[in-house]
């Protein structure tokens, strides 16, 4: 009980923080061949643009975003994203179809970027990333159409 109130509370915190980040300006997509592909809920929104903008700034290119709302996303959550990456897709977690796949946890994620790898090289972005160094390993690795996994300590 005291958990749940205790994580509302520090994300409250943490938006207000990081509310200077709704102040920025858009990320306009200069770049079609990769897709930044992120599963998105509603209390994650001001993280996942400041994990997004971050990773862009450092990559050095605006890629297309994919966001598969995890169904909790409320439409002033689309507004903010919309006016933050205003040629993003946001896809509902019920238009995945897992045929015959479980659902819930990373399933439809997975199917969602398996269906955008091929057309495009995708990157799954998490929300509760910073990218604050120069990720040129990153680059190569996108523009030789290698796979590449990052992984904390």
């Amino acid at each position: 009980m005291f958990f749940r109130a205790r994580r509302a509370l520090g994300r409250s915190w943490f938006d207000f923080n990081c509310r200077s980040l709704l102040l920025t300006p858009p990320i306009r997509r200069n770049d079609d061949r990769l897709t930044l592909v992120s599963m998105l809920c509603h209390g994650e929104v001001v993280m996942y643009l400041l994990a997004l903008k971050s990773f862009c700034a450092q990559l050095g290119r605006n890629p297309n975003v994919v966001i598969l709302d995890d169904g909790t996303l409320a439409k002033s959550d689309y507004a903010t994203l919309q006016a933050h990456i205003p040629e993003v897709r946001i896809v509902h977690i019920s238009d995945v179809a897992p045929d015959r796949c479980p659902k819930g946890s990373c399933w439809e994620r997975l199917l969602l970027i398996s269906d955008i790898v091929r057309d495009s090289y995708v990157v799954q972005l998490d929300s509760d990333t910073l990218t604050l160094n120069t990720i040129a390993e990153v680059g190569k690795c996108i523009e030789t159409n290698r796979s590449f996994s990052l992984m904390g300590e």
